[in-house]
């Protein structure tokens, strides 16, 4: 095993951790498992980001499914998701997203817009 600290100044070893546990989760059961990714938008973007940073991008497709059905849910003004994450899920032309929660996201993001967000 690996004893000694890894510096990672981007991303917090909280939310290492969090991917480290999804990842052993995934060897155990074989499959990624979406239930345990977080409810709360903060929690699946610091975890998108901790996926994206090392480059896991099977979980992170799934944390921006998840954060667009979020985002999808509430009303565009109350959305916590950063601009960022957002224009990541608009992106992602491979998630196939239905339609009103592409359109809710891209909603929410011209609300940020519009705010100077």
């Amino acid at each position: 095993g690996c004893d000694h600290e890894i510096p990672t100044p981007t991303v917090p070893a909280a939310d290492l951790g969090r991917l480290i546990e999804h990842w052993e989760r995934r060897i155990r059961h074989g499959h990624w498992d979406t239930k345990h990714l977080g409810d709360g938008e903060t929690e699946l973007e610091s975890l998108l980001w901790a996926s994206d940073y090392l480059g896991v991008d099977r979980l992170m497709g799934l944390c921006l499914a998840k954060l667009a059905l979020v985002v999808a849910s509430k009303d565009p003004p109350t959305v916590a998701a950063s601009p960022r994450a957002l224009r990541h899920i608009i992106s992602r032309q491979d998630m196939r997203l239905a339609t009103e929660h592409l359109e809710r996201v891209l909603c929410t993001l011209a609300v940020k817009g519009q705010r100077g967000d």
